[in-house]
């Protein structure tokens, strides 16, 4: 008698999850995330990071927080070949929706340039 309820309990247990899964669980975002890399292109809605093996898309938005250190900078200040750090959202397409973008001084690419030095250089 016990077995049985078990048995019946348990065949309900499955469809139980995946319905609260869907439920609860958004469709769009996937999981939050933090990736290193160089920005190998801008785009419109963001860049393209190049980590060691693969390329990944970036969406910016108004609310896209970008920093040096602890200084506030724009999102106009991203430029091409800046190392950074992104904090976000992953998105089911491996894209991802940026929160947080930090830029890091790259000490080389500051003394080779003699002409206007990148944002990151006075930080």
């Amino acid at each position: 008698m016990l077995t049985s309820r078990r048995i019946r309990f348990g065949r309900f247990i499955g469809p139980l999850v995946i319905i609260f899964g869907t439920v609860c669980h958004p469709l769009n975002l996937d999981a939050k995330t933090w990736l290193n890399g160089h920005i190998v292109e801008m785009r419109p809605d963001g860049f393209l990071l190049q980590m060691r093996f693969y390329s990944i898309a970036i969406h910016t938005g108004a609310d896209t927080k970008v920093r040096c250190k602890k200084q506030p900078l724009s999102l106009t200040d991203l430029e091409v070949q800046d190392l950074v750090t992104v904090e976000g959202s992953t998105y089911h397409d491996r894209s991802i929706v940026a929160t947080k973008v930090t830029i890091h001084r790259d000490w080389l690419r500051c003394r080779e340039v003699k002409s206007s030095k990148p944002c990151h250089c006075t930080c």
